[in-house]
């Protein structure tokens, strides 16, 4: 019978036709029911017979060999982006013998007109998709580079599944430019209060857990001039989907409002929590804070924020839809309800 290959995994966003998914990712371990892939390449300029091949390895296929069933969220037959990745897969090709025959007929006022021609359908001349899509392209190294995140090569999915997952989802094993960013202790607090891969609950009596972040914020930061001011407040949010979003400083430039629950008194926790809002005393364009996209930016007072909202109270969390310049919508954190990008963040505070 036809050799059989492993499936790796499959981005389901890369066949939203087949599976009516707009993101998602599955992944294969182990071994799966006996999985038959082959496909077809050609070279510039040897595209005559391109309907042909894929009559073959579709169509026909299906007909003499009985294969009905694709990997589940794929399409069963598909240029090679939108398809899984797989260990290796058949390579078929098409040939035509002799020429093109057309005929033309004229009967009682009608035209008619046919072609036939003799196509024979064989292996490629390298059996192996891939070896024969590499020969194809030699001396092109980016196409060459291309086709392996599609064919991982024979014993290549554990290896493939590895550098997938720690690069593209949860097992990360190197630091991403802007994404899971872990601040350095020698300059900011322990994580005050996080969700996700941040996951650090808010203590249980929210008195007390907002004496100690405003304990943190008071510490005694200095201006480069020697002039007392507040700590800064730092978020970073491994999943928003805004570089700038992905770390961002809260400078307080105003006193803090007195803690409690009057309408003058706020748990300023909450606030970056849960309840974004400019009252009391949290209005950027009155000048009670400052945002800045790096820590020396903060530092310095320079390229703050200029566009800022506020949520409706115990709706949205910080920052609503502030941006660097304008409306920024679905960066905000929330815990008590979902809707936004920002899954997995946390709040560190500047260490004096």
């Amino acid at each position: 019978g036809d050799a059989t290959t492993d499936v790796c995994r499959h981005n389901l966003a890369d066949s939203p036709q087949s599976n009516h998914i707009k993101y998602g990712w599955s992944v294969f371990p182990g071994t799966e029911t006996s999985t038959h892939c082959h496909g077809f390449t050609w070279k510039d300029g040897e595209d005559e017979l391109l309907g042909n091949m894929m009559y073959d390895i579709s169509y026909r296929t299906t007909i003499n060999k009985g294969y009905l069933k694709g990997v589940p969220g794929a399409p069963m037959c598909g240029c090679v982006e939108h398809m899984p990745t797989v260990e290796a897969a058949e390579c078929r090709t098409a040939t035509k013998k002799g020429e093109i025959e057309f005929t033309f007929s004229y009967e009682e006022g009608i035209v008619s007109a046919s072609n036939t021609a003799t196509i024979n359908y064989q292996d490629c001349a390298v059996a192996d998709l891939k070896k024969q899509y590499v020969a194809n392209n030699a001396g092109d190294a980016d196409k060459i580079a291309a086709i392996d995140d599609h064919l991982a090569g024979d014993g290549g999915c554990a290896d493939d599944l590895t550098e997938y997952l720690n690069e593209e989802q949860f097992l990360h094993e190197s630091k991403h430019v802007s994404k899971y960013v872990t601040p350095d202790p020698a300059e900011w607090s322990d994580l005050v209060v996080g969700e996700g891969i941040y996951f650090q609950p808010r203590g249980i009596d929210e008195a007390a857990a907002d004496a100690a972040f405003r304990d943190l914020i008071n510490a005694g930061c200095k201006e480069a001039d020697g002039a007392d001011r507040h700590c800064i407040i730092r978020r970073v949010c491994a999943s928003c989907t805004s570089e700038p979003h992905r770390d961002i400083y809260y400078k307080r430039l105003t006193a803090l409002p007195p803690s409690g629950t009057n309408t003058t008194e706020v748990y300023l926790i909450n606030t970056f929590m849960n309840s974004w809002s400019k009252t009391p005393a949290n209005d950027m364009a009155a000048g009670d804070f400052a945002l800045y996209s790096t820590y020396q930016d903060a530092l310095d007072g320079t390229n703050a924020w200029t566009w800022c909202d506020y949520g409706t109270e115990g709706v949205y969390g910080f920052p609503r839809n502030c941006g660097v310049t304008t409306y920024m919508h679905n960066q905000w954190n929330s815990y008590k309800r979902g809707g936004a990008y920002a899954n997995h963040h946390g709040f560190y505070v500047e260490l004096p």
